[in-house]
């Protein structure tokens, strides 16, 4: 059969992203062509299994999933998830347009020599989403989008999966996954079934709540999430607190390492209905952890900024204040630290803040003889605090202060480093920076 033209398949690809036509195998040229032959400035996202594209059409754009050629892909294994994705429509769940499963004869170079070879090439096609990655709006409780939004986010994950097939299972020797997703049944013997999907629907929803996968100590992130909401000018609802503990219990739920232990998406979606109807008891608890935890959360030390702006100039040090505010009536102890590589220094970098008082530290880093090539820095400073009784000054504040144990709470709060660059750098600065 005569390959069809990258432009008769692109007309094609139009339609099923309109909607007109169902989704169909692609043509691996036809993607090579809208992704600029995979071109490392098309790509959006990555994860454990492969590498995303973005797609550009004449009146649209796509995303391209390139399954890295690392994993060997048994062939009925990628057909059985293709045809799952076709058959799943709904309004929260992205689009699945197409794929590509491509097997060609090249010469490739192995000890020296050229031989022929099989090159196998996989990829998915699916609608692209404008507002991007989910990860780039989800931070941690503190900062990001606010609960509501991430509250009707999972809700309409739940709602959405809720077609899942409860009874469904296989096995496979293929471990096709992202590491921190997985369920432990599929990563250790290769099982799947729907209860697999419902702890990895369990990390995702961990996620949305606090910004991580590790499992969280819940009290914590609710009085997190109380300062938040108490720095706010707006009415804080008491059901705000019920949900994000239902959410959490219900990730615990999710997560349990016995598939037959974990929830049905009914289950999941029956207890979202009964927080929100005033009624939701995690079946299998005596007492929810929203009346047990409610009575002890306690006001935290309050830090801004949670971005810690430097106006980057050569040659100059640059200082950035942080402000830690208590607005309670205890005392609590701080101390700042950075596993920065940089030249910062801090002071103070611990100490005691009074109650109903504020204290500011700063933190400088060193000049340095060559501009920065980009603005934002993966460097954080962690603000450490306790609530401590009997010191009044900073020689006394000592690092096991800040040690986890029964009955003491230590709050951790991290700042991400920016740097403002000038509009224009000089042409020496750009020379010394590359």
């Amino acid at each position: 059969r005569r390959m069809a033209e990258p432009d008769t398949e692109l007309d094609i690809l139009k339609r099923i992203l309109d909607g007109q036509e169902k989704p169909r195998r692609l043509e691996l040229a036809l993607l090579r062509t809208i992704t600029e032959n995979f071109s490392d400035a098309r790509i959006i996202g990555s994860g454990g299994c492969g590498a995303v594209y973005k797609g550009v059409l004449r009146n649209g754009t796509v995303a391209v999933k390139k399954l890295f050629k690392t994993h060997t892909i048994d062939e009925k294994m990628f057909n059985r998830e293709v045809h799952s994705m076709m058959t799943v429509k709904h309004d929260n769940i992205v689009q699945f347009l197409g794929y590509c499963s491509d097997t060609q004869g090249e010469s490739i170079e192995i000890g020296g020599k050229r031989v022929m070879g099989d090159v196998r090439e996989r990829l998915l096609c699916f609608e692209h989403i404008k507002g991007g990655s989910l990860k780039n709006h989800i931070k941690d409780e503190l900062r990001g989008l606010k609960w509501h939004e991430r509250y009707r986010i999972i809700n309409g994950i739940y709602f959405g999966l809720a077609r899942l097939d409860d009874k469904s299972q296989t096995t496979s020797e293929q471990r096709f996954f992202s590491l921190g997703y997985c369920a432990p049944e599929y990563h250790c013997y290769g099982k799947m079934s729907a209860k697999s999907d419902i702890y990895s629907l369990g990390v995702i929803i961990l996620e949305v709540v606090t910004g991580s996968k590790e499992d969280p100590d819940i009290t914590k992130v609710l009085r997190r999430w109380r300062h938040r909401w108490n720095k706010s000018s707006e009415d804080t609802p008491l059901l705000w607190y019920r949900q994000v503990a239902k959410c959490l219990d219900l990730t615990k739920w999710c997560k349990r390492n016995n598939p037959i232990c974990r929830p049905n998406i009914s289950d999941i979606i029956s207890e979202l209905n009964e927080i929100d109807s005033w009624d939701g008891k995690i079946r299998y608890a005596a007492v929810s952890t929203f009346d047990r935890i409610m009575p002890c959360l306690e006001g935290m030390l309050g830090v801004e900024p949670l971005e810690m702006h430097f106006r980057f100039a050569v040659n100059d040090s640059m200082p950035c204040s942080i402000e830690m505010n208590n607005d309670t009536d205890d005392y609590f102890a701080f101390r700042i630290a950075s596993t920065s590589l940089l030249p910062f220094s801090t002071q103070p970098d611990k100490g005691i803040v009074k109650p109903r008082s504020t204290l500011s530290a700063t933190v400088t880093l060193q000049a340095q003889d060559k501009a920065l090539l980009q603005n934002h820095c993966s460097e954080e400073f962690s603000v450490q605090s306790s609530r401590i009784d009997g010191i009044s000054t900073s020689m006394d504040v000592t690092k096991d202060m800040f040690d986890d144990m029964v009955g003491k709470v230590v709050d951790e709060v991290n700042l991400t480093v920016v740097f403002d660059l000038p509009p224009a750098l000089e042409e020496d600065q750009i020379d010394n920076a590359s």
